[in-house]
């Protein structure tokens, strides 16, 4: 009988450590990933606009600059499929200009963005 009892007590033993591997596995999994910071300002703003072919995705929207009396200025960014900043456009000469939207990538592989004016918000 204690044999059996022993037995028992040993199997619980190792379904607990392997759970707790199992556990710390999973922690070390979502750990892993760090958050990529794309601004600073609380005005600026990003959307996503599409994937390139190629799995990177492209991101359009406007930066806050404190140089031009807190105006706008159109602001692109292309991301790896790993998160990390392929390029990026802050673009400061378009004047009267204040976000990027709208991209697509056309058939010869040139990425088009449409850069203008919005409303200002109330």
């Amino acid at each position: 009988m204690r044999n059996k009892t022993m037995t028992n007590g040993l199997k619980m033993i190792r379904r607990a450590l392997a759970l707790c591997l199992c556990l710390v596995l999973a922690a070390a999994a979502a750990g892993a990933e760090d958050m990529t910071v794309l601004s600073s300002g609380a005005e600026d703003w990003l959307n996503y606009e599409c994937t390139l072919p190629d799995g990177r995705i492209l991101l359009t929207g406007g930066k806050m600059e404190n140089g031009r009396d807190g105006s706008f200025v159109p602001w692109i960014i292309c991301m790896n499929q790993d998160r990390t900043v392929s390029w990026e456009l802050i673009d400061r000469q378009e004047e009267g200009s204040t976000a990027a939207g709208r991209a697509a990538v056309l058939e010869d592989g040139t990425i088009a963005v449409n850069i203008g004016n919005i409303r200002k918000r109330k």
